[in-house]
């Protein structure tokens, strides 16, 4: 029995040596099999996000140069009337990845627009195939290469603010203070989002519930200077013209002990602005409770109700 296992292994590995020789061995006429990426030309720019955008990658390696899935599909293939030749293609084997010209353009085109967005205005990205064996008429194989051209970054010159809404310039020190677009940074979209995020949130703590960031333009002007950047940061009104609204807060009702099931309860209890809205009897102690909720103020805040998710999950009895 030993001798019949050894004898399988061998002819197992065997099959595996033969079909290393020729991943490219089921390829149709017009194919080639992709081998390699590379971003050429960075130095010190982080080249990792650009690789993450290329839309194709090789078949996997295994120990930096076995494709051992492709193998097993290759493999698979000669057998795919079988059920083992179904079972190596569709569970362990990967299919050839076959170069395909269109989206290696796509790739490069969003590498452009990735590091204009990063802030390299005039940045160009070009890209090459070579095809392999080179002394070989039928090339099988491809290695795609793509080569940035950086040049210099744009630069933040200055930050001006425009606030439309009289009613909310009270906020525009903590508007302006706090402010992720810092002069003298390098322009990156990405800290634009992240602004509108931030204000977003300091106008929602403040009372404007339904403040969003549609509400936040930006004004890019690339016309400041030799690399530079002016930027004008407009926060706008509601789209007829009136005021943002602040919100303030009326009656909060608490279900101590909610049930999904449920759609009435018949008791409740008023604690100033709390109203405990129960079925039989409380079960949670109700002055605990409301010392862990904060929604008893006047106005509206996210700030609020962050602390009071905090402090009710602290109490572990939900």
């Amino acid at each position: 029995m030993t001798k019949v296992i050894q004898y399988l292994l061998s002819s197992f590995l065997l099959c595996l040596i033969i079909s290393s020789c020729a991943p490219t061995r089921h390829l149709q006429p017009k194919e080639v099999l992709l081998v390699k990426n590379k971003v050429e030309n960075l130095k010190k720019y982080n080249e990792d996000p650009l690789k993450d955008i290329i839309k194709q990658d090789p078949n996997r390696k295994l120990v930096g140069f076995w494709r051992f899935h492709l193998q097993m599909w290759n493999l698979g293939y000669n057998y795919q009337d079988k059920r083992i030749g179904f079972w190596l293609m569709n569970s362990i084997g990967e299919k050839p990845v076959i170069l395909d010209t269109f989206l290696v353009r796509k790739s490069k085109e969003q590498m452009q627009e990735y590091l204009f967005q990063e802030g390299y205005f005039k940045a160009q990205v070009t890209d090459s195939i070579a095809y392999l064996p080179k002394n070989s008429f039928i090339k099988k194989k491809a290695k795609v290469y793509y080569t940035p051209q950086l040049g210099e970054p744009y630069i933040i010159k200055k930050v001006n603010t425009f606030i439309q809404d009289p009613t909310i310039q009270y906020l525009e020190g903590q508007i302006k203070d706090n402010t992720v677009l810092k002069v003298g940074t390098r322009y990156q979209y990405s800290l634009l989002e992240e602004e509108r995020k931030r204000l977003t949130a300091l106008m929602q703590k403040n009372g404007y519930y339904d403040f969003n960031k549609s509400y936040i333009r930006f004004v890019v002007d690339t016309t400041q200077g030799d690399y530079e950047v002016a930027l004008s940061l407009k926060i706008q009104k509601p789209e007829k013209g009136t005021p943002h609204a602040k919100y303030k807060l009326g009656k909060t009702l608490v279900y101590p002990n909610y049930d999904l099931l449920k759609s009435y309860y018949p008791d409740t209890i008023s604690n100033g602005k709390l109203k405990f809205v129960y079925d039989d009897k409380m079960y949670i102690n109700q002055k605990m409770l409301k010392q862990s909720i904060f929604l008893d103020h006047e106005n509206f805040s996210t700030d609020h109700i962050e602390q009071t998710y905090r402090k009710l999950t602290g109490l572990n009895v939900y």
